[in-house]
């Protein structure tokens, strides 16, 4: 991570509480004002392409709902919401989180110029005091100086799957569905490759070791609902009914999960495992334009893809419209 500091002071200002006109929300105008409109949006080309008044108008009850498009509608909305909220508390998280990690650095470069070292442990608790304390009440923070490099973007993705202040224990990564029965032997032999391809691609482009080590994939397993062909309806329901059980940990991510039902592919690389990466919000494949996932590899899921869905929801469908358009 970007150690790189401005000012010494620049922190005494940068943490300066908001101004009520500043941290006022002004409403988005909608450029709907039918709501049979909106619906009809949502359903053609998805809850994500709405704004957030947009989302409330579809969401908020009505008299006498029986219009089918329009209950499917209300349930994509919910959805969508639910996830927005949770991106941006993740992201604020993250905002935390950098600023605790600059101060921390701050205090530590303190201690050794006055010749009084102080504990890892402690000084990191006191920069989470001082910050916490300085954020009251705020629910914007200032954004720390960061590197928008590939292994800073697969740390920040990292770091929102814990939701701790500090990377120091626990998992982060993505669901495995095995489609794939014909060979047990084989499908081991995958797993090993696939771990091992993984760690060598996050050092590669230097995401710090203990982050590698906390990367972590969960295989599902399970011959009569998952054996067969991509089926992204199939895949994503399923998904949906699993992704909450006992064998899949809190961390691992909720919005994407993967699927290999190839372990070779003739011509590639084969120390570069091939994969399937799917957008678990596309339950219903209704758009010829974006079935809802795409083939990818390990190299292409750590330096492309993770990136990618760290900035935005919509990663995959930009991907697949910029690759066939």
């Amino acid at each position: 991570m970007d150690t790189t500091q401005t000012e010494p002071d620049d922190h005494e200002v940068s943490f300066r509480p908001l101004s009520a006109g500043k941290d006022a929300v002004v409403p988005t105008q909608s450029r709907y004002s039918s709501r049979a409109a909106i619906v009809q949006r949502c359903m053609g080309k998805g809850a994500w392409n709405l704004t957030d008044d947009e989302l409330i108008i579809v969401t908020t009850p009505q008299e006498d709902i029986t219009d089918p498009k329009g209950l499917k509608a209300i349930v994509q909305c919910v959805k969508e919401q639910g996830y927005r909220r949770e991106a941006a508390r993740a992201t604020r998280l993250l905002q935390r989180y950098r600023l605790v990690h600059r101060r921390y650095l701050e205090l530590l470069q303190d201690s050794i110029h006055k010749d009084k070292p102080s504990s890892e442990a402690g000084l990191k608790r006191k920069a989470l005091e001082q910050i916490i304390r300085e954020t009251k009440d705020q629910t914007r923070f200032p954004l720390a100086p960061t590197n928008d490099s590939v292994s800073q973007k697969i740390q920040d993705f990292a770091i929102k799957a814990q939701r701790k202040p500090y990377l120091d224990i626990g998992i982060w990564g993505f669901a495995v569905l095995r489609l794939n029965y014909n060979d047990d032997a084989a499908w081991e032999t995958y797993k090993q490759a696939l771990q091992t391809s993984a760690q060598k691609r996050l050092l590669g482009v230097n995401v710090p070791k203990h982050i590698c080590e906390m990367f972590c994939l969960t295989y599902l397993e399970d011959k009569t609902a998952l054996s067969g062909p991509v089926d992204q309806v199939k895949l994503a329901r399923y998904w949906d009914e699993s992704k909450y059980s006992e064998t899949v940990h809190l961390h691992i991510n909720k919005q994407f999960f993967l699927s290999v039902d190839e372990f070779t592919r003739e011509g590639e690389n084969p120390n570069d495992p091939p994969l399937n990466i799917h957008d678990a919000s596309v339950d219903e494949v209704e758009e010829a334009n974006f079935p809802g996932w795409r083939r990818t590899s390990v190299f292409e899921l750590i330096t492309w893809h993770i990136a990618g869905i760290e900035k935005s929801h919509l990663h995959l469908r930009s991907a697949w419209e910029i690759i066939h358009s």
